[in-house]
């Protein structure tokens, strides 16, 4: 993996094989995805509880996801 916010910084053409790669092994890639499905069923949650909120809907039809003890990381750190 490349951090491409750093080459979106860069005033310069940027060439990506230059860029310092990262290690994201397949247990790292399944809790981030992880984070992300939590993520995305919150965005639903929310979404439904404003429209409950202003009463265009009577209940949220989704109960609040459980949120994870912990973020995951975006790569694993140097050795």
């Amino acid at each position: 993996m490349i951090n491409l916010e750093e080459a979106a910084r860069a005033e310069t053409e940027v060439d990506l094989a230059a860029l310092a790669q990262k290690r994201v092994p397949i247990t790292l890639l399944r809790e981030q995805e992880s984070f992300f499905a939590y993520t995305q069923t919150m965005f639903g949650f929310v979404n439904y509880a404003y429209r409950t909120a202003i009463g265009t809907m009577q209940i949220n039809p989704m109960k609040r996801p459980v949120k994870p003890q912990r973020r995951p990381a975006l790569f694993d750190p140097p050795a």
